[in-house]
């Protein structure tokens, strides 16, 4: 993932152009083979992405505006990776790029974690371009369903331990093939938008403020009277 990201230039923090106007944009984003076409479809409520039992295939991420009780949202899914043993390499150099794309892309990320396998160093290395980008966080952990108890308290303990640095994130439990859970991602997308949303015009309130001052200064050696 660092031999990748090497050829990036410095992370960019600023915000889509779009500030909601369009819809919320919402990139789904995660390693490969962790759900993201099928909880897009589940989310969509319709078979609108293909999607395949390998992990995945080489393909631009695709953006898909809807509406969900009138109100607009645009998904972002990236899903794709690698096919052939052969082109293992080079699918994967394509698949992150594509996603670090699609994650300044969007004003709400969902992290979408695999519950079957647990946490992995890819997991982390997304995480944290994600928090630096400034992107607004939701949490997935997908295949829930197919989890026994032993291993859902094992999962529950791991993103409490590895993840205690994006606590902010509301967290779910979902199955994205039935449906579990996954409407209760909306109510999140919306408050994590808002949340981040106000941050960021409180900055730019800030940085208005301090262009102000510089390009009209106090004069020095004065003292304001009534």
């Amino acid at each position: 993932m660092d031999v990748v990201l090497e050829p990036f230039p410095e992370r960019d923090a600023s915000i889509p152009a779009d500030t909601g106007s369009k819809g919320i944009r919402i990139g789904v984003i995660g390693r490969p083979n962790v759900g993201k076409s099928t909880l897009v479809n589940r989310l969509l409520g319709e078979d609108r992405v293909v999607v395949f039992d390998e992990a995945g295939t080489t393909r631009d991420a695709i953006e898909i505006p809807f509406e969900r009780r009138g109100k607009p949202y645009v998904l972002i899914d990236t899903a794709g990776i690698r096919r052939r043993k052969n082109v293992r390499e080079i699918a994967e150099k394509f698949s992150i790029i594509k996603t670090l794309d699609a994650i300044k892309e969007s004003h709400v990320v969902i992290m979408v974690l695999d519950g079957s396998s647990g946490l992995v160093e890819q997991d982390l290395h997304l995480l944290d371009y994600v928090l630096t980008t400034g992107r607004a966080l939701v949490l997935a952990v997908n295949k829930w369903d197919g989890l026994e108890t032993e291993a859902k308290d094992k999962m529950r303990t791991e993103v409490k331990r590895r993840l205690g640095f994006a606590d902010y994130a509301e967290l779910h439990f979902i199955s994205a093939l039935h449906g579990t859970a996954v409407g209760d991602l909306y109510p999140s997308i919306d408050r994590a938008f808002d949340a981040a949303n106000a941050h960021w015009s409180t900055n730019r309130l800030t940085t208005l403020l301090q262009d102000a001052v510089s390009q009209n200064p106090p004069p020095h050696g004065t003292r304001a009277t009534d």
